[in-house]
């Protein structure tokens, strides 16, 4: 299984206590604090649907939560190539 790239830099190595090998775990709150920003990310995609549903422009929460997605370098939407490879 390939860990996937949105938690990467959440991602540590570990020894084992009597130092037999390693392990992998990640980072708890890294990790959280990525689902909220993921669910934040689903609930303004919803947002954004319906606003365009019904041509309204789009709140300024939604917008925030797109600014703080592309400062962590998340797309909202998946990019045409994202959607080809996973067909």
């Amino acid at each position: 299984m390939i860990t996937p790239k949105i938690l990467l830099n959440a991602m540590r190595q570990y020894q084992h206590n009597d130092h037999s090998g390693l392990v992998f775990g990640f980072d708890y709150s890294e990790t959280i604090d990525l689902v909220v920003l993921m669910q934040k990310i689903i609930e303004a995609q919803s947002e954004l649907i319906e606003v365009y549903k019904s041509g309204k422009d789009a709140p300024s929460w939604v917008l925030d939560i797109m600014k703080e997605a592309k400062e962590a370098n998340i797309s909202m939407w998946p990019t045409r190539e994202e959607i080809e490879n996973d067909a």
